[in-house]
């Protein structure tokens, strides 16, 4: 295609998006999810003659080679700020502007805010005021320019004042790599180049990885795949580290960015849950005028939900749905994060530990996460799915169906099939009171039993366990979870007494949680000001009864950047003596909130496991081909298919305190 006709093809685009209120709007792409009635989705609206705000200088494509993001961009220091505090604020919740991922101000939830769940201290103005197809086409064209002109976006993120960066004895900056060449590609699709994507898609999957039916030791697959396939890319399952592309940190692949997780220009349907949400920066990363969205979010009242929904009634984003799932009681927080991304050749469940903000997906240079993914293929048009339901299938439905998503959507995920993802496990937490067979499938009874149905029960295992948030610990509590990991049983009175009665310290010895000192926080590059989603408390920590000898200190094997992760690694032997190695990742920390509280109803006299949060998040087995028979396996069997983020077996903090978000 000549430069012409794209150029043409652009500015047709912005023409349409940029006409006065009352003309139609440029209808939805045929390509859309043909199992989600178009007709229950909002319509394109028409633009609004004026807007109060523009988000242009705000909005860019992220070149994960060239490391680029623009200073303005740069999200406001994350740091705790009592006045700012939703949970201290006096102002009627009607006055103030509705923000993602914001707990209640009860002060009963105080604990499940802080224990588990990052605290969005100093949150991302990310509501949707401002939003409109307008903006977006004007920020298009902005991009446009740039591209044609060459024009360099200086990189920031050093972990230096803006009076030390002046001045000329600053300390010396981070060797940096050397920067690939940029790659951008057009922001704005012509005509010809959607059709021959669109052509391409019908084709097939591209991956040179098999799609046929795995067993039950399948593993995930080794980094040597590329990140930036179309069609099917991972069909077994791989794990993938954040980009931080600049402050001296090469992309390998290794790494991923957002754009490369959503594969944008086949992207048709995107349900993407989170705790917290930067809604423009997400909208940017596809085509909202051919990608029909469900965002799932938090809102624990009515009134607040009203909110978020009449503020995105009036930003008139096309194509875009909420979903609040319940939160009564209890219930403090939807922590889940989730994606759910439909193309023509088949389904990416992404499950990352990342919320859907900029500086989680590293955009800002300051933090890193990690993303699982697995493509299932689309079945044939009247083809019936031949692997039936896998428990990685059923538990995932049972999920999505229980934060509250439309029927429609769900009975259209049938139509894919999930036979590859026989060697994986969905694991939740559901929040809210469960008892009878509801217990056995959520929280940590679900984990324990996603450990029995893939054969990695253990006797006396090691774990490895990266946070980003560590709760009010107890050695009750870390019995019931080493009980869990072992695959043991909780469902019944007589084995919830034997757990406590056998309360021992000895469990401490086995395990090992990295969290960030104070001083390691302090001399990343952000600093301190970049430390707010990284939370424990001091009055946890100082409690007598805190196990403070598992603690680790969290330093990434990339130079300054602090985490977000929450991976469980967990080593040991089988009852015959073989070695077993298996990880989780997703959205769990390490608290009672995140994995539950298992207690007897009083009323009922039954087994019951209290939940205040929504999680989500996979557990896998991994290879030991090879291992010694007898030996319980090294870390290092994890780095090929997991990866290893920090620095391990990681220093004792020896009298060093943890980072306590709220006193710094």
């Amino acid at each position: 295609m000549s430069d012409s006709e794209h150029d043409e093809d652009l500015r047709k685009a912005i023409q349409l998006s940029l006409e006065d209120a009352g003309q139609s709007a440029a209808p939805v792409n045929s390509a859309a999810d043909e199992n989600t009635p178009q007709s229950s989705w909002p319509s394109s609206s028409p633009l609004p003659s004026k807007h109060t705000r523009d988000p242009v200088d705000k909005l860019y494509i992220y070149d994960p080679a060239e490391g680029k993001v623009p200073k303005s961009f740069l999200p406001k220091p994350i740091r705790y700020d009592k006045t700012k505090d939703p949970f201290h604020s006096a102002t009627p919740r009607s006055d103030r502007t509705p923000v993602f991922g914001t707990t209640p101000e009860n002060a009963e939830l105080f604990e499940a805010m802080c224990g588990s769940p990052e605290r969005p201290v100093s949150p991302p103005t990310n509501n949707f005021a401002g939003l409109n197809r307008k903006a977006m086409e004007q920020e298009r064209l902005a991009r446009a320019a740039a591209k044609e002109s060459g024009k360099k976006i200086p990189i920031v993120g050093d972990n230096r004042s803006k009076k030390k960066q002046r001045d000329s004895i600053s300390p010396p900056p981070i060797k940096r790599a050397a920067q690939s060449s940029p790659t951008q590609t057009s922001p704005v699709p012509s005509k010809r180049q959607r059709v021959e994507a669109s052509d391409a898609a019908s084709q097939g999957p591209r991956s040179t990885e098999t799609t046929g039916e795995a067993d039950a030791s399948s593993i995930l697959q080794k980094e040597s795949t590329p990140s930036d396939l179309e069609g099917i890319s991972f069909p077994r399952g791989v794990i993938k580290q954040t980009c931080s592309a600049f402050n001296g940190h090469k992309k390998t692949d290794r790494q991923i960015s957002v754009e490369e997780v959503f594969q944008r220009s086949s992207l048709r349907m995107a349900v993407i849950s989170a705790f917290q949400f930067d809604a423009l920066w997400v909208l940017n990363k596809y085509q909202v005028m051919h990608t029909k969205s469900v965002f799932v979010m938090q809102a624990k009242d009515k009134q607040l939900r009203d909110h978020i929904s009449k503020d995105l009634a009036k930003s008139k984003v096309p194509n875009l749905k909420l979903c609040f799932p319940p939160m009564e009681g209890q219930v403090s927080c939807m922590h889940s994060k989730l994606m759910l991304l439909s193309h023509q050749t088949h389904l990416r469940v992404a499950i990352p530990t990342a919320n859907a903000t900029v500086y989680d997906w590293g955009e800002t240079g300051v933090m890193e996460n990690s993303v699982f993914m697995v493509d299932v293929p689309r079945l044939k048009e009247g083809q019936d799915n031949p692997a039936g339901m896998t428990p990685f299938a059923k538990e995932l439905f049972h999920f999505v169906q229980a934060m509250g998503l439309e029927p429609s959507l769900i009975k259209s995920l049938h139509n894919f099939d999930f036979a590859n993802t026989k060697h994986l496990a969905f694991v939740h937490s559901i929040g809210g009171a469960h008892t009878g067979s509801d217990i056995e499938r959520t929280g940590l009874c679900g984990l324990a039993k996603a450990v029995r149905e893939l054969g990695l029960e253990t006797k006396e295992p090691e774990i490895d366990f990266a946070a980003s948030s560590v709760g009010s610990l107890n050695d009750e509590f870390l019995a019931f979870l080493y009980t869990a990991i072992k695959g043991g049983s909780i469902k019944t009175g007589d084995q919830i007494k034997h757990i406590k009665a056998k309360v021992d310290t000895k469990i401490r010895k086995r395990f090992r949680v990295y969290f960030p000192t104070d001083e390691t926080v302090g001399k990343s590059l952000g600093g301190k000001a970049c430390g707010g989603t990284v939370c424990i408390q001091k009055s946890y920590y100082t409690k007598n009864t805190f196990p403070k000898e598992m603690m680790r200190d969290y330093v990434s094997k990339r130079e300054g950047l602090l985490s977000h992760n929450k991976i469980l690694y967990v080593r040991g032997l089988n009852k015959d003596g073989d070695p077993i190695a298996w990880a989780y990742v997703g959205s769990a920390n390490l608290s009672e909130s995140a994995w539950g509280k298992i207690v007897m109803d009083r009323a009922k006299k039954v087994p019951k496991i209290n939940l205040r949060n929504w999680e989500s998040g996979v557990l896998f087995k991994v290879d030991l081909e090879g291992a010694e028979k007898g030996k319980v396996p090294d870390m290092k069997v994890f780095e090929d298919t997991v990866g290893i983020p920090f620095e391990y077996p990681g220093k004792e903090y020896d009298g060093r305190q943890p980072w306590y978000f709220m006193e710094s």
